[in-house]
C-alpha cells in the first residue's frame, strides 16, 4: 500500500474517531451519514500541513477556533467543503487570526487550498443564511479571497521549498 492510501485510511480513522467523541454534543455538525463528516476538514488540514509544512494537530480535544499556527504566531483555522462557493462561518466561531478556504474532492481523496482571508475582515464580512439550520454565517466568495502564495509569503516558513 502506497504511503498516499495509509494517510488517507489515517484521515478516515480519525474522522470516524472524532465522530464518536462528538456523538453525544448537540451543537456538534451531523453532515454525512457515514460516519465521516470530519474528513473534508482534516483533508483541508493535511493539505495545509503539507503545503505550509507545519505538523496537524492530532488531538482529541474540543475546538480551539484554530488549527495551525504560524511562525509569527498567527492562528489558522482551515475550512474545507466540497463546493466551496464561500469562505464561511458562523459568527460565534471566528476566533483565528487567518482563515482558509480549501476545496475536499472525495473522488481523488483530496484538498485543493483555494485562498484565506484575515479575521478583521471575515469578522465584517455579510450574513448569509446557508444549509446549516437556518443560522447566519458570515461570507465571503471564493473570488474574493486573498490567493495562497501570497500567505506563503507573509508565513516565513523556514526551509520552505515552494510547494502547492
Amino acid at each position: 500500500m502506497s504511503k498516499f492510501k495509509d494517510f488517507d485510511l489515517l484521515l478516515q480513522d480519525e474522522a470516524i474517531a472524532r465522530e464518536i467523541l462528538h456523538a453525544n454534543d448537540p451543537t456538534a455538525r451531523r453532515l454525512t451519514a457515514d460516519g465521516l463528516t470530519y474528513l473534508p476538514g482534516l483533508r483541508g488540514e493535511a493539505e495545509f500541513s503539507r503545503v505550509f509544512n507545519l505538523p496537524m494537530d492530532w488531538g482529541r480535544h474540543p475546538d480551539r477556533g484554530y488549527d495551525f499556527i504560524l511562525p509569527l504566531g498567527y492562528t489558522v483555522d482551515v475550512k474545507a467543503s466540497a463546493n466551496p462557493g464561500n469562505l464561511a462561518s458562523l459568527p460565534e466561531k471566528i476566533k483565528a487570526d487567518i482563515f482558509v478556504l480549501a476545496r475536499h474532492d472525495a473522488e481523488n481523496r483530496s484538498a485543493q487550498l483555494l485562498g484565506w482571508e484575515w479575521k478583521h475582515v471575515f469578522e465584517q464580512a455579510p450574513l448569509r443564511t446557508l444549509g446549516n439550520g437556518n443560522r447566519e454565517n458570515r461570507c465571503i466568495p471564493r473570488d474574493k479571497l486573498r490567493p495562497i502564495a501570497e500567505l506563503l509569503k507573509r508565513a516565513m516558513i523556514v526551509g520552505f521549498g515552494g510547494a502547492q
